[in-house]
């Protein structure tokens, strides 16, 4: 999985930049040593991928926000402004469990 998650990286560096804000320590794990890459961090990597594939037309700047508010433990994150849209209960959901 380490050699496919690295090609993906390479193949899509704007993905490789907005998984970098959500799961830095993530992504510089895969970069740096990706044969080292944990059975955890490919699991998450693999939750991440999915959801992406599953709902791509979610809003990315409140699927962000919610990842921060997630890891960070402060809803203030999830307060979006006109035009941006909050994510729908099932969408903060399936961010929520994918950055676990």
């Amino acid at each position: 999985i380490a050699g496919q998650l690295k090609g993906i990286l390479y193949h899509f560096p704007l993905l490789t930049c907005g998984l970098a804000n959500g799961a830095p320590e993530l992504i510089r794990r895969i970069i740096d040593a990706p044969a080292a890459l944990s059975a955890q961090d490919a699991q998450r990597m693999r939750a991440i991928l999915a959801l992406l594939s599953i709902q791509p037309g979610m809003p990315f700047v409140s699927a962000y926000k919610t990842i921060l508010a997630e890891q960070t433990g402060d809803g203030a994150w999830l307060r979006v402004k006109a035009p941006l849209t909050l994510l729908s209960q099932d969408e903060n959901d399936a961010v929520r469990a994918a950055d676990r």
